[in-house]
């Protein structure tokens, strides 16, 4: 039961920190893939991962998605 988790630079958004946090504190197993915020293709990058427009996003192993507010 492997996660998949889109975050942002760790180092320049927090948010994507506070995502990726719990998975490696827990030692939930899960995937990391990155993009890079305000880069050219960030929109369409997120949309395409979870349908929506904010880092970080998630997606279980049964298919739900779990994105930030």
């Amino acid at each position: 039961m492997t996660y998949d988790l889109l975050i942002g630079q760790r180092g320049y958004s927090s948010w994507s920190l506070r995502g990726w946090l719990p998975f490696d504190a827990f030692d939930i197993p899960f995937r990391v893939h990155r993009t890079e915020i305000y880069g050219p293709d960030f929109a369409a990058e997120v949309t395409a991962f979870a349908g929506g427009r904010t880092v970080p996003a998630a997606k279980a192993p049964d298919g739900s998605r779990l994105t930030d507010s």
